[in-house]
C-alpha cells in the first residue's frame, strides 16, 4: 500500500503540472484569438495540428497513440474556445433543399467546435415520427410549429451551429427568432446544383409530388417554390454564401472569415 500510495503522489504531482501547463496554454489561445480577431485572420490552422500529430506519431515515446488522441482533445477544446471568442454564440444555416446545410453545418461544427443541431432531426426525436410522416398526417402548418418549438428549446444554449430545415424561414416568428438569437447563413446557389443533388431522394416531403413528373416541370415546381421563399431567405441572411462550385471546406472558410470581420 505504501508504494501505491507513493505513485498516487506522484501522479498528483504530476497532475498538477499539467493542469498549471493548460491554464497558461489557454492563456495564450484566448491571446491569439484576439489577435486573429484583429487582423481577420482563420480560426483553424489544419496545417499547424497535422504537423503537430505528425511530429507526436515520429517520436520513439510510449502511449503515442494515447498521447495523440489527448492532444486533439486538447486542440478542438482550444479551437471551441477561440470560436467563443472570435464568433457569435449560435449560427444558424438557412437555405434550399439541396443546399447542403447539414453537410456545411457539420463541418462548421467540426472546425468551431460548436455543437451541431439538426432541426429536423431533433423534431423526428421529439415526435418519434419523420419529418415526411408528420407533413402527411398533420400538414405542413403543424411542422413549422414544431420549428418554433425547437428554435425556442435552443434559445438558451450557446455555442452551437443549428442547420435549419429549408422552409424555416415561411414562418414570420420563425424569422424573428433566427434574426434575434444569433447570426444566420443562407447557403444560396443555382437550381440545377441543388437539384442535382437531391434527385435521388425520395423521400423530402415536397419533393414527392415530382417523383413522377418530367425533368421539365420538375424544374418549374422547384423554381416556383423556391422563388416564393426567397424573399424570406434574404430577409433572414445576415451572410448570404453562394454554394455553386464549391467545397463545403471551401464554404466553411468563407463563412468564418465572413463572420470574423
Amino acid at each position: 500500500m505504501k508504494d501505491l500510495d507513493h505513485i498516487r503522489k506522484t501522479i498528483n504531482t504530476y497532475d498538477e503540472e499539467i493542469i498549471e501547463t493548460l491554464v497558461l496554454r489557454f492563456e495564450a489561445v484566448e491571446k491569439v484569438a484576439e489577435i486573429k480577431k484583429e487582423k481577420n485572420l482563420s480560426i483553424f490552422d489544419g496545417k499547424r495540428q497535422e504537423d503537430i500529430i505528425k511530429s507526436i506519431q515520429l517520436r520513439e515515446i510510449s502511449y503515442v497513440n494515447e498521447i495523440t488522441a489527448i492532444y486533439k482533445k486538447i486542440m478542438k477544446e482550444s479551437r471551441k474556445r477561440q470560436s467563443q471568442i472570435l464568433l457569435p454564440s449560435k449560427i444558424f444555416i438557412v437555405g434550399f433543399m439541396g443546399a447542403g446545410k447539414s453537410t456545411v453545418g457539420s463541418l462548421l461544427s467540426e472546425t468551431t467546435g460548436f455543437n451541431f443541431i439538426d432541426t429536423d432531426i431533433l423534431i423526428e426525436e421529439m415526435t418519434q415520427m419523420k419529418v415526411s410522416e408528420i407533413f402527411k398526417s398533420k400538414g405542413e402548418k403543424h411542422f413549422r410549429e414544431l420549428e418554433t418549438d425547437v428554435l425556442n428549446k435552443i434559445h438558451k444554449e450557446a455555442y452551437n451551429i443549428i442547420a435549419c430545415g429549408g422552409g424555416i424561414v415561411i414562418k414570420e416568428e420563425n424569422r424573428k427568432i433566427l434574426k434575434e438569437m444569433g447570426k444566420t447563413v443562407f447557403l444560396n446557389g443555382s437550381i440545377e446544383v441543388m437539384m442535382s443533388r437531391i434527385e435521388d431522394d425520395n423521400h423530402r416531403p415536397l419533393t414527392i409530388p415530382f417523383n413522377n413528373i418530367s425533368p421539365k416541370k420538375k424544374y418549374e415546381a422547384f423554381k416556383d417554390i423556391l422563388d416564393k421563399r426567397m424573399r424570406f431567405y434574404e430577409e433572414t441572411g445576415d451572410l448570404i454564401i453562394n454554394i455553386d462550385n464549391k467545397k463545403p471546406e471551401e464554404i466553411v472558410d468563407e463563412i468564418l472569415k465572413k463572420l470574423i470581420e
